[in-house]
């Protein structure tokens, strides 16, 4: 498989992923109030709709280059545990730095004294990119 496919293959799980950590974090509760069947199928919606129409553009389209990035620079270090630390720390930070960056170009920039919007920042940027390398790992061996 190439690298091009295994990171496609990468984003499309973390894209489902992230869809359904969000929806389940963000309308668990109203959900819950329903019968199970329509709780499945308000679940399975909600996290198709999440994630296809607002994941997937930033993953694929921002996460799968970026990581490729991270890929070529590490790939000129010879020790492999320094490698896995700098992909480890890397993943994360460039995760954060991508969400404040469309927070910056939306105008709304997170108010980080308030602890409501810590939750939903880190939800949005450094799971996804710690989930994008966790499962990069995992499809590399």
């Amino acid at each position: 498989m190439s690298i091009l496919m295994k990171k496609m293959l990468t984003a499309l799980i973390t894209t489902v992923n992230v869809g359904f950590i969000f929806v389940l974090h963000t309308y668990s509760n109203e959900m819950l109030e329903t019968s199970i069947v329509q709780f499945l199928y308000d679940l399975f919606i909600f996290t198709a709709l999440f994630s296809f129409m607002y994941f997937a553009p930033v993953i694929f389209l921002i996460g799968i280059p970026i990581s490729i990035g991270i890929d070529k620079i590490i790939f000129h270090i010879r020790s492999s545990k320094v490698k896995s630390v700098i992909r480890f720390l890397l993943y994360p930070i460039v995760g954060l730095t991508i969400i404040l960056l469309i927070s910056i170009v939306k105008g709304s920039w997170p108010n980080l004294s308030y602890t409501n919007d810590m939750g939903p920042l880190v939800l949005a940027s450094v799971y996804p990119s710690m989930f994008f390398w966790l499962i990069d790992r995992l499809l590399q061996k």
